[in-house]
């Protein structure tokens, strides 16, 4: 009986360790940016934005036809959530798993949520 128990809480905790989104979210800044390229946008001045002061673990902000583009990774979905709820200023920026976008270019915004 203990066996079985045992066997069961391990399982459980293998499937939320599975289904959360740190688990899956594989996709790195390079994957984010690649895909805005490869949707046939010209992407120019690319620099390091300061991700820090909001909470980001990483950040990557370049320009499109003169607009402004900048992508944020926090360290998962959760993080991210967190820190949305923290900064008013960010809720209307487009979430992607762990990944926050800053724009005005809504082709971008719209492109960015389909980015899997």
């Amino acid at each position: 009986m203990k066996k079985l128990i045992v066997i069961t809480m391990a399982l459980c905790l293998l499937l939320v360790a599975c289904g959360s989104p740190s688990a899956t979210d594989s996709r790195t800044m390079k994957d984010i940016v690649d895909s805005i390229e490869q949707a046939g946008y010209t992407i120019v001045d690319v620099t390091v934005p300061l991700y820090q002061m909001i909470g980001a673990s990483n950040g990557s902000m370049f320009y499109i036809d003169g607009s402004k583009v900048a992508i944020y990774q926090y360290k998962d979905a959760e993080d991210l959530k967190a820190v949305k709820n923290e900064y008013v200023f960010m809720e209307k920026w487009p979430a992607n798993g762990k990944y926050l976008l800053e724009t005005n270019v809504t082709e971008i915004n719209e492109l960015f949520l389909t980015i899997g």
